[in-house]
């Protein structure tokens, strides 16, 4: 029998440009700034998996969810987090879900709009302002579309990055985002509590062509909310 393995990486994942896009003070950086770096921390991600597979420290089957669960990890803490690497066939199931990204898809007119955010908010852990929102807009051949998203929930509040307050602020119970990133933020769900809902409309930038609504609802879930894998079909 394999014995299991564990090398827990304690890495302080506080990124060398961090004094160039935090705001002076700020001790963790804004998920928008952790974005630009999505793409070559994915790499470096991707190449760690692959060695991590070969010292088979990672099965390949787990491989996906080891990724998702890494990235979520970076961005739900501000990019300060931790790497682990393992041998134990399964143990990503057992990994907080508040860690793991998720990425949500539906049709919309001429395309599909995708969003990523994580797959659970528990507001009383939260570390974040809320429950990150990502929406993004392709066309059918997965070219970026630029268009506008109104977002509008059933119940709680939405939170926005504003500039001359250099923080995220509260907006409502709708927002409009061209793209940026948006939080949204609710109390813990008191018994009975209806399951809460986000309603996406998306446009043009320019607002003058509908592109289609798609309904996010989110199940309630022991204290906190958790997000499904399909949107709602309206």
């Amino acid at each position: 029998m394999r014995i299991a393995r564990w090398l827990l990486l304690a890495v302080a994942m506080m990124c060398l440009c961090a004094s160039s896009l935090a705001a002076e003070g700020d001790p963790l950086l804004k998920v928008d700034d952790l974005l630009t770096l999505q793409a070559s921390y994915e790499r470096f991600l991707n190449d760690l998996a692959d060695l991590l597979i070969e010292r088979e420290l990672l099965s390949a089957d787990d491989r996906e969810a080891w990724l998702d669960m890494q990235m979520g990890d970076y961005i739900s803490n501000g990019g300060y987090g931790s790497i682990m690497t393992l041998f134990y066939p399964g143990v990503l199931e057992y990994a907080e879900e508040e860690e793991q990204l998720v990425e949500v898809k539906g049709e919309i007119e001429g395309g599909t709009m995708s969003l990523l955010t994580m797959r659970r908010y528990s507001p009383g852990d939260a570390g974040t302002y809320g429950l990150m929102l990502l929406p993004e807009a392709m066309d059918n051949d997965n070219r970026p579309i630029s268009a506008s998203f109104e977002l509008s929930a059933s119940d709680g509040v939405f939170y926005r990055w504003d500039p001359v307050a250099d923080s995220y602020v509260s907006v409502g119970v709708s927002v409009v985002t061209e793209g940026e990133t948006v939080f949204w933020s609710c109390y813990a769900p008191m018994e009975g509590a209806l399951e809460p809902r986000i309603t996406f409309d998306i446009s043009t930038e320019n607002g003058t062509v509908q592109l289609g609504r798609l309904v996010l609802q989110m199940d309630i879930v022991n204290g906190g909310y958790r997000i499904g894998d399909a949107f709602l079909s309206e």
